[in-house]
């Protein structure tokens, strides 16, 4: 019945009605593959700057490990400068501040998710 109305209804009714299809179309499709394009161009930056974070921390704990072993530094203190470097100075009461620049989530926890 609403396919017999199209057919029987006024020509400017027609044009608006193609003319929107022609249009939303194209539209809807080109979004869905730049949403696609984006969303996986922001996902492979993460995952590097998550990789090249965790290397400098491995690069960071390996040449104070090396001043450890030279007997340079104390087990104790290349610990502690790792922490301040990753987390911060410790509070006055023997706490670590939340790092404003991280996004740990709600309960502060880091994780990574590989899927």
């Amino acid at each position: 019945m609403k396919l017999f109305n199209f057919f029987s209804s006024t020509i400017k009714m027609k044009l608006i009605t193609i003319s929107f299809l022609l249009l939303s179309i194209p539209l809807i499709i080109t979004g869905t593959f730049a949403y696609q394009k984006s969303k996986t161009g922001l996902d492979d930056l993460g995952a590097t700057n998550l990789k090249n974070s965790v290397e400098m921390t491995i690069m960071l704990i390996e040449s104070l490990n090396k001043e450890v072993e030279k007997g340079d530094l104390s087990l104790e203190d290349a610990q502690e400068n790792v922490k301040v470097s990753i987390l911060g100075e410790k509070n006055t009461d023997g706490t670590r501040p939340l790092n404003p620049n991280l996004e740990l989530g709600k309960n502060g926890y880091i994780f990574v998710l590989n899927q």
